[in-house]
């Protein structure tokens, strides 16, 4: 009872990492049972065409066959019937999907080895990342750029987000009179005015002793050797 119950709700003991964990993040074993998705949509009768039925099932499908290699001219033809709709790029979902559909259809054209068809996608996203440099969350590129490509060579990753995502920024917090919290609510300021100003003192002083410590040289910050 108990272990059905688990099972129902997704809850996992940590003894049991280990043998879920295979079944998590594993490309190749999710590709075989959305197929089977496909083959039952043509048996009851459906379209046939996921993108159309399920297009979030669909693009699942499409990156996990790039992602684990097993069939790339099948991941450049579904991830192509994505980039091809003319809707896709309506609504920023849709958008976001279009990018990451590119970036990994750059990769699978350049496995198979067409140069010119891969430049051409890289060229449109490096461009798109430079006029969108926070469009996509740091742990979207994270899974992007950090599971399946060279960082170091990638001329998406080196063109554009390396060299833009985080340029010109600095903490929100350094710009208000605490240099604690970026923001303060105008509500929280009216109910809790007093004990708020004497915690934003009393944090600001503290960071600006933390400060001087820092800086001060290490033979002037220690107490005189006892003779």
């Amino acid at each position: 009872m108990d272990q059905s119950f688990r099972s129902a709700f997704g809850h996992i003991l940590p003894h049991q990492s280990a043998n879920q964990a295979l079944y998590f993040m594993t490309p190749f074993t999710f590709i075989k049972s959305s197929m089977a998705i496909d083959a039952d949509q043509e048996q009851v009768g459906g379209t046939g065409d996921m993108w159309k039925e399920n297009p979030g099932l669909f693009f699942v499908q499409s990156v996990a066959l790039a992602r684990s290699r097993t069939d790339d001219d099948k991941a450049k033809e579904t991830l192509s019937r994505i980039i091809n709709d003319k809707n896709i790029d309506k609504g920023s979902q849709g958008m976001i999907l279009l990018v990451k559909s590119k970036i990994y259809l750059s990769q699978v054209l350049r496995r198979l080895g067409e140069e010119q068809d891969a430049q051409s996608h890289e060229q449109w996203l490096i461009k798109w990342l430079k006029e969108n440099p926070h469009r996509l969350p740091d742990s979207t590129l994270v899974e992007i750029f950090t599971t399946d490509t060279n960082i170091k060579e990638d001329p998406i990753l080196t063109e554009s987000v390396g060299t833009v995502k985080h340029a010109n920024l600095k903490s929100s917090c350094l710009n208000v009179r605490c240099r604690h919290i970026f923001y303060c609510s105008p509500f929280s300021r009216s109910t809790t005015y007093l004990t708020q100003a004497s915690g934003v003192n009393q944090r600001s002083l503290q960071r600006t002793r933390n400060r001087v410590e820092k800086n001060r040289e290490p033979s002037s910050a220690q107490s005189p050797p006892r003779k």
